[in-house]
């Protein structure tokens, strides 16, 4: 009797033996899964650190500026990644796909030497974070990716107001040859005189937002005294040094910042 309850029940050494074998199975699943979850908090929080740097820098430029960004190009409501070097592909940011953003030559200089990198990326052409305005028209700084359920972002009370921006002004085009001081008095703003810009300003390269301000084909130099243009094929000049406000483009749409 005796015999026949103890082989159908567990003896206590094996009851023992039991638990250890659960013990054992369940510390080894926590090895392996808690430095999963860790590393994944590890980057969310790095990313919520580069965010507000990112975000700081911006803003310390714009006060500079009188409120213009210090970025290359067109800021939409899409998520457009901000980046030192434009590869001129497309880059994924959460659901939309955009050419990046290419920060201003003086803001890497003076406000932020090196744009932060997200933890899985490796090359300053896909930061892996991103620019874009809110409804409201206000400027957000937010990563791509994140390991937790909650986007990380920050929104600054920077309002995004210029067609596209480049060297620390607003830049616009009326869609025609005009001077520039034609082109900003047609908008209520006047032309910049005087200003030095370096050689990359307004050199919009696959900014595809607006077909005002897109440069697919080519970008050089433009003519001396000659505002920065855009001409039908998609090819654009930038300018370098200092050009004229009572001079239009020779070769396409004049663009003129207008403050």
């Amino acid at each position: 009797m005796n015999r026949r309850a103890s082989q159908s029940g567990f003896t206590l050494v094996q009851l023992i033996v039991t638990v250890s074998v659960v013990v054992a199975l369940g510390a080894a699943a926590f090895i392996w899964i808690d430095p999963v979850v860790k590393i994944g908090k590890a980057k969310d929080e790095r990313r919520r650190h580069d965010v507000l740097i990112v975000a700081k820098a911006i803003n310390d430029y714009a006060n500079d500026h009188n409120g213009v960004l210090p970025v290359l190009g067109e800021v939409t409501t899409a998520k457009k990644v901000f980046c030192e070097t434009q590869g001129g592909s497309l880059l994924s940011c959460g659901a939309d796909s955009q050419y990046c953003l290419k920060a201003d030559s003086q803001f890497l200089a003076d406000f932020l030497p090196q744009l932060p990198l997200d933890p899985d990326k490796t090359a300053g052409t896909d930061t892996g974070y991103y620019l874009q305005k809110d409804a409201n028209n206000k400027l957000v700084v937010g990563a791509c990716t994140q390991y937790g359920s909650t986007a990380i972002t920050h929104t600054l009370n920077l309002k995004v107001t210029c067609t596209a921006y480049a060297g620390g002004y607003c830049w616009y085009s009326d869609g025609s040859q005009n001077d520039c001081d034609t082109v900003c008095a047609g908008l209520s703003k006047l032309c910049v005189k005087n200003a030095t810009y370096d050689e990359d300003t307004l050199c919009l390269l696959n900014d595809a937002a607006s077909n005002e301000y897109t440069c697919e084909v080519d970008c050089s130099p433009a003519p001396s005294a000659e505002p920065p243009f855009i001409l039908d094929d998609s090819s654009c000049g930038t300018i370098n040094g200092i050009f004229s406000c009572s001079q239009g483009s020779g070769a396409g749409f004049s663009i003129c910042p207008c403050e």
